[in-house]
């Protein structure tokens, strides 16, 4: 194939007959809101299987365990939400062992020491640990929103809320699909 030869009388321009479309490699934050319309959720568990989070009551903060329960009982049975329930409960059984140990020996010291000694381990370790892995979660899960900001966490992990209260806190301040009110 030739490119056609131009007099001198004629010129070529260069926006008139190439048009450049970026991909998404090349700019990667120009793009990352519509992720999700490519991504597709992993397989994921329904919302009346909620157990890890009593199950593992003995070394989790008793606020979460309340709260985690609550949202994943409330979150919808769709896939974006079956997909964050699967993540979160298989982040859970795969933290370190060192971390659960340790979790478990703050929380019964919690019992000998001021509330406010065992509070404040939990929100310099555990929280951040828990928001990250909802993070990824959502990011996994193919939601083009996060979870609630990391301050409402802070709560999650030390102020256990009605379940109603949980479910619509979820749908106004960490709506998956961006829709405050749903999910």
């Amino acid at each position: 194939m030739s490119l056609p030869l131009l007099s001198a009388s004629q010129s070529l321009q260069l926006s008139d007959t190439v048009t450049y479309i970026p991909r998404v490699h090349e700019f990667p934050e120009l793009f990352a809101p519509l992720q999700h319309l490519r991504c597709f959720p992993k397989a994921g568990i329904s919302n009346s299987q909620c157990g890890a989070y009593s199950a593992n009551r003995w070394w989790l903060p008793d606020a979460y365990v309340n709260n985690a329960t609550c949202a994943c009982q409330t979150t919808p049975n769709d896939a974006t939400a079956n997909c964050v329930r699967k993540f979160l409960q298989d982040r859970l059984a795969a933290y370190p062992p060192y971390i659960v140990q340790w979790s478990a020996f703050a929380k019964q010291l919690g019992t000998l020491v001021p509330w406010w000694s065992y509070e404040g381990w939990v929100q310099g370790v555990l929280t951040p640990l828990i928001y990250q892995d909802h993070v990824d979660a959502y990011r996994e899960c193919c939601c083009p929103c996060g979870p609630a900001p990391y301050p409402a966490w802070i709560g999650v992990t030390s102020v256990p809320l009605p379940c109603g209260v949980v479910g619509e806190s979820i749908r106004w301040f960490g709506s998956c699909h961006c829709t405050p009110g749903a999910w």
